[in-house]
């Protein structure tokens, strides 16, 4: 294993911590974090499902970035899906705005660490894995 505290998984560590907050804010108590995030209450199972289903779904990506922390081999999955992630989150936040009108100031701050973390993914892609990958080009691919 090597060091796991370097420049270039610093941006999948704080990625990690980030959604592992927001997993178990959305999870663990979905009635408090509904009232926060979205301004109502609601004691409607369907409603904590879903909200339990993406700390599920977090908490299962973050495994991954970790994973790819952890383990070299792994860096550029777990890069590569974090840019996935986050651009997606991004891309749907705007497509609301589009069409819903401008959210509460929370979701612009969302909405900017993604755009953040989303770069930050393509930024490290291309300066760690495609410079090492050209250095050290497959047999064959010359």
């Amino acid at each position: 294993m090597t060091n796991m505290f370097t420049a270039k998984n610093l941006h999948l560590i704080l990625s990690s911590l980030i959604i592992l907050i927001v997993a178990f804010t959305y999870g663990l108590f979905p009635g408090r974090s509904i009232h926060f995030l979205l301004g109502f209450n609601s004691a409607d199972i369907n409603l904590k499902q879903v909200f339990r289903a993406n700390m599920g779904l977090y908490l299962g990506i973050t495994a991954l970035w970790i994973t790819g922390i952890l383990q070299t081999k792994l860096w550029f999955s777990a890069t590569l899906t974090s840019m996935v992630f986050f651009g997606g989150l991004a891309l749907g936040r705007l497509i609301g705005i589009l069409t819903d009108g401008i959210p509460a100031a929370h979701f612009w701050i969302g909405m900017l660490v993604e755009c953040i973390l989303f770069v930050w993914a393509i930024v490290n892609l291309r300066k760690y894995h495609f410079t090492s990958f050209n250095k050290n080009p497959p047999p064959g691919a010359r």
